[in-house]
């Protein structure tokens, strides 16, 4: 799991940290710091040799020129201790990197989770929710890094705004929908009202009278029953 792996990561920097505890305790050092003199004194390395060299070298009290004043160099090979020195900032460098791309990496795929998601979701009779979606990807995509929003609905309602055509057509997917639930509502109110008139009685309408619709005679037997009762 991710987690497991986050704890892969830091107890391997860990590990590395480990033989130079005492030393960063001697020294009121925290490993944070430890670690951030490292990595200055390697980028000072790559960028600037020469002069990172003579800086480490004043700092730790060490005196490169000989006595005719002449810039010392040696040819010597570099002692063991700074030897361990580079292979811990380099293995501390890697390490970092590697956690950093691990963070990066987890971010991405959630975000992309997060977007698939939005893209595919559904409402309950399995009806896509943002079925403009492929059509305005790339316009909310500029929104988004415009800084306009860092919401997907907002991005998605923002662009499909900007397109007449898609516009216009969820404009009248809407009233559609509108409309649909409104009939579904008037019809079950209609059965409502069927199941609750009471049955005929009598068998065909007494003659010279005009036969009522339905609706109408179950709308005026349940006005009857309300004012009876």
């Amino acid at each position: 799991t991710e987690l497991a792996e986050q704890r892969r990561e830091v107890e391997g920097v860990a590990g590395v940290l480990a033989p130079y505890k005492e030393q960063m305790r001697a020294h009121g050092i925290s490993e944070a710091e430890y670690i951030s003199r490292l990595m200055s004194y390697d980028n000072a390395l790559r960028q600037n040799p020469q002069a990172a060299i003579g800086q480490l070298a004043q700092h730790y009290g060490i005196n490169l020129s000989n006595d005719s004043g002449a810039d010392w160099v040696d040819e010597t090979p570099p002692e063991p201790q700074f030897q361990q020195l580079q292979q811990q900032l380099n293995t501390t460098n890697a390490e970092l990197k590697s956690l950093k791309q691990g963070q990066i990496n987890r971010e991405h795929h959630q975000l992309v989770g997060q977007v698939e998601g939005f893209a595919t979701e559904t409402d309950s009779k399995g009806n896509l929710k943002h079925p403009h979606f492929e059509a305005v990807r790339e316009r909310m995509g500029r929104l988004v890094n415009a800084g306009e929003t860092t919401d997907l609905q907002e991005a998605y309602e923002k662009a499909v705004r900007m397109d007449d055509n898609l516009f216009k057509q969820t404009l009248q997917a809407e009233r559609k929908a509108v409309a649909t639930q409104e009939d579904s509502r008037r019809k079950a109110a209609v059965d409502k009202a069927k199941k609750a008139a009471p049955g005929r009685t009598s068998g065909t309408p007494p003659s010279g009278s005009v036969k009522e619709s339905d609706l109408d005679s179950i709308l005026r037997s349940t006005i009857g029953e309300v004012r009876a009762g």
